[in-house]
This record gives C-alpha cells, structure tokens and sequence, in this order.
C-alpha cells in the first residue's frame, strides 16, 4: 500500500516538472512561436489583398400585396409566413432567373447564377430582400435590378397579386464583403502560433525520450 503511494506521488511529481517545463520551455520559446504566428498572419494579409478575388453584395427589396390583404387580421402572422414562403420560391425558379440571364445577357447557366442569390423574408412582413454576390459591384446591382423586376412580374401573375413593388432599387456597394481580411489575419496569426506551439513542445518530448 505504501509502496503504491510513493509510485502515485512520484508520478505526479514527475507530471508536475513536465508541466513546469513544457510552461517554461514555451515562454522561453515565445518570439519563435509569435513570429511563426505573425508569419501566417502576413501570408494571410498578401492572400487576401493580392490574390483573392473580392466579392460586393447588393441588395434589393420588393414589397407584395396581395387581394386577400384586405381580409387578413395583423395577428394572421401564419398566412403571412406562407404566402412570403411562397415568393421567396417563385424568385427562385428558372422562368425567373432565366429572365435575367436573358436581359443582361450574362454568360453563365441558371445554377450559377442562382448560386449568387439570396431571398430572404424581412421579420413578418410582406417586404422580401434579395441580395446578389458578383466580383463587379455594378453588376451585382444590375443582377438585383434585374432580379427585383422579373420576379415582381412572376408573383403578379403566378399569385395573381394585387401590387409587387419594388422599394428599394439595388445598390452599388463600395466595400467588398469578403474575404475579410482582418478576421482571416487573427484566425491565421492564432492557427500559426498553436501550431508553433505544438511543434515545441512534441520536440521536447522526442529530446526528452531519446535522452532517457
């Protein structure tokens, strides 16, 4: 019994030098680990600046009203939710989006282009947005544009609603929205030191073994 306690309280003895070294080994090893970190962080930074391509989004919103509006009460919030439901859908189709491609004579099939589409409804209301992501600013707020117009007509016909109008025209946004360069430079930096870190203290124990 004794015997079995001095073997328990020699290897957490042992356990605690190795953290007291691996602690030590690693502030002594800091600048290293910082510097493979701030490596990272600057490939990052010339990557993002230099190399990939930056994407702007523009968004449009249309408003719809239907010929049942009249009859529905503000707490119908379900009937609201479906019929919204229902022309986030319409937007979607190929009738629509091929109405675009048509227009702006855009050199790509529907699935591409609807890859850079997003339709959401805004809260409960009968406000939809549509949002395009392109390389080109402009033409991202041409695609909106041209998007906002064939869909409104879509849901005029197909819903056989009352009014679709479009109240807000597409924007021509003047910052990219990815990459994100300082989020990707912390992500980078913090990657770059853990496994500046790790390659330390694996080290320490390979000199640490080859040594006993």
């Amino acid at each position: 019994m004794e015997r079995n306690l001095a073997m328990e309280n020699k290897q957490n003895d042992e356990l605690e030098i190795d953290l007291k070294q691996i602690c030590s080994l690693i502030l002594k090893k800091a600048w290293i680990i910082l510097l493979v970190g701030a490596l990272f962080g600057t490939m990052t930074y010339v990557y993002c600046t230099f190399v990939a391509e930056k994407q702007y989004i523009s968004k449009t919103q249309i408003y719809v009203i239907d010929k049942q509006s009249e009859n529905i009460t503000s707490t119908d919030l379900t009937l609201f939710s479906a019929l919204s439901n229902d022309y986030i859908q319409i937007i979607k189709t190929r009738p629509v989006i091929q109405d675009v491609i048509n227009e702006l004579k855009l050199n790509m099939k529907p699935d591409e282009l609807m890859s850079k589409i997003a339709v959401n409804k805004e809260g409960d209301s009968r406000i939809i947005s549509i949002s395009v992501t392109d390389t080109s600013p402009i033409k991202a707020k041409r695609i909106a544009d041209s998007i906002a117009k064939a869909s409104a007509q879509q849901i005029y016909e197909v819903m056989d609603a009352e009014l679709v109008n479009v109240i807000q025209p597409g924007n021509v946004p003047e910052k990219a929205s990815s990459p994100t360069t300082m989020k990707n430079i912390f992500i980078m930096f913090v990657l770059g030191s853990v496994i500046a870190c790790v390659i330390v203290v694996i080290k320490f124990f390979l000199d640490d073994y080859a040594n006993y």
